[in-house]
Parts: C-alpha cells; structure tokens; sequence
C-alpha cells in the first residue's frame, strides 16, 4: 500500500505581530515611566519656584542662620537650621545706620529741649545704645507712667511724641518691650507683673499708630514682667533700672528672630465682655474707674 504524501506544513506569515505586540506594551510603559517622572520634576519645580519667589520678598537685607522653606502641597512647614557665612561689610552698614537714627534724635532731642536736664530727672530717663539686636532706646518707667498705670504722663509725651516721628522715618522694624522689677504687683486691671508690663508695652505701640500714623505692620510689643533686669533687685536704684520701656530699633540680625508680617486681632473674636474691657484697656491704658 503507497504511503499518503505528508502535507506540507503551513507557514505562518503573522508571527511578528506577536513580537510586534510585546514591543508595543514595553514602549507604552516607558512612555508611561517617563510621563510619570516629568510630572514630579515638574511639580518639585513649581514647588521650588514659590520658594525663591517668596525668599527674594522677604523684608530686610541681611543674612540669617535660618533658612525658611515654603510649604509644597505635600510638604509641612520646616525651619532648617543652618550655618551663614555673615558679610562683616553689610554687618558694619547696618551697625552705622542704627548709629545714624541714634544720632538723629540725640539731635532732635537737644533742638528741642526735650533732652532732660540732669538737674529735671537725675540724668537716667532717656538712655540709648546700639546692641546686637539692634538700637535700644530705654526709658525709665518712672518718668512715663504713674505707678502702677500705664496711662503715658503728659508731660512727657512730648520726648516721645519726637522719637516716634524719627522712628517712622525709618524703614525699620520696631519692638517695644515693657519691664518691671522684682516687687510684686497684684491688683484688679493688673494681677502680675506680666499684664503691667505687657500694658504699657501695647500703650506705646497704640500710641505710636493712633498719634503718629506708625504702620503697624512694623510695629510689635512684648512684656516681659521682671525676668530681663539689667540691675539687681535687690537695691532701690536696681529696681528703678529695671523699671524700663526699650524701645528696639531692631538689627537684620535681630529680623531672623522676628516674623516679617505681623497682625492685629479682631476684638470681634471677644465676648461682649471681654471686648468692652479690651477696648477701654486699648483706648486708655488705666483701670476703668
């Protein structure tokens, strides 16, 4: 019997589709890979490009140790601390500038005889220096306030009616900052040392805005009761220097210490109550009688 002839086998002239096809997907998931990369380089470039924008506004010329770092949609706040080399010729030009002001109203002082002889106040009312954080102007608390209050005298709002003027000149940043001694005070309007000096701190910085149209956005205070003396307490002339406004001129040193934008609470976030007490306590400094 004659063998059946074997059919020849058929050729498959489609096979490349399949290599066709794997080729395909690997290429559509690089594209997908590469897509995905230049979606986050894009996103940390955004996120970059606020950070400068925002670091080049920021009020003040000089350096500091800390560098802020804006928030990206993913990101939280941080503050990195960090060395900065300091420029000693920027650190000598803000030095002399602050010397300047303090020259000003040494001067302004004198021109108009508000310079407070040493025979009128015993030579240590008014006192001026340049620091670190910048130019403290310190005035004893005895001559500004009765005791107890913090109702500026009038007699002396003059002084500092003139160094508010000079003050506003500037485009400084200033802190006022209120101090007391070591003698405990425990009143009504005034249950410690923290609320007295606090006060009269607030009652300057009011004044320097409503009298003087101050910006308040430059304009900051602080109370610091009797934990910064400068004397010891335990005389009568170290309490009576402790007793003190400093009126602080601040360095750009000192503004890395300090925000760059500054707000005024709404009184509309008190009760009734405490929004009574809060605008008397703002409008007159004094207990309401």
């Amino acid at each position: 019997m004659a063998k059946r002839k074997e059919e020849e086998e058929h050729e498959n002239h489609e096979r490349w589709l399949v290599s066709y096809a794997d080729f395909i997907t690997l290429l559509f998931a690089f594209f997908v890979v590469m897509y995905a990369v230049s979606s986050v380089d894009a996103r940390k470039f955004k996120d970059m490009a606020s950070s400068v924008r925002w670091a080049f506004s920021f009020h003040g010329k000089g350096g500091s140790d800390r560098i802020p770092i804006w928030p990206g949609p993913s990101q939280k706040s941080l503050n990195i601390m960090g060395p900065v080399i300091s420029d000693p010729s920027s650190d000598n030009a803000d030095t002399e500038e602050l010397q300047m002001i303090q020259t000003q109203i040494s001067g302004a002082l004198r021109q108009q005889n508000l310079n407070l002889e040493e025979e009128q106040k015993g030579g240590d009312f008014i006192k001026m220096n340049v620091e670190s954080r910048g130019l403290v102007i310190s005035m004893a608390a005895k001559y500004l306030f009765p005791p107890g209050q913090a109702e500026v005298r009038a007699d002396i709002l003059p002084l500092v009616n003139r160094v508010g003027r000079i003050l506003r000149a500037t485009s400084r940043l200033v802190r006022v900052e209120g101090h007391t001694d070591s003698a405990p005070i425990h009143t009504a309007f005034y249950p410690s040392n923290w609320e007295l000096s606090t006060a009269r701190a607030v009652r300057l910085v009011r004044f320097f805005i409503e009298e003087q149209q101050f910006p308040p956005g430059r304009l900051s205070a602080a109370g610091y009761a009797e934990f910064k003396p400068v004397a010891s307490n335990t005389t009568e002339e170290g309490r009576a220097a402790n007793r003190r406004i400093d009126i602080v001129v601040l360095s750009q040193k000192e503004l890395g210490t300090e925000s760059p934008e500054f707000f005024v609470p709404s009184l509309a976030a008190y009760s009734p109550k405490d929004r009574a007490f809060l605008e008397d306590f703002l409008s007159r400094g004094v207990p309401p009688q």
